[in-house]
């Protein structure tokens, strides 16, 4: 969960929709999936349309 936080906050997300966590971290799952050569954050911020 801490890392979770630190890269929304990274990612400029300022609100968590706890809600949401599972569906997130599965989109940054695949995200990581489709292209191994990327980072975390990478994924992170692809995964959830902040870069």
């Amino acid at each position: 969960m801490f890392y979770y936080g630190y890269l929304a906050a990274k990612a400029g997300i300022r609100v968590i929709d706890v809600s949401q966590i599972d569906g997130n971290v599965r989109k940054v799952m695949d995200r990581c999936a489709a292209a191994p050569n990327i980072t975390v954050p990478q994924a992170f911020r692809q995964a959830l349309g902040r870069g």
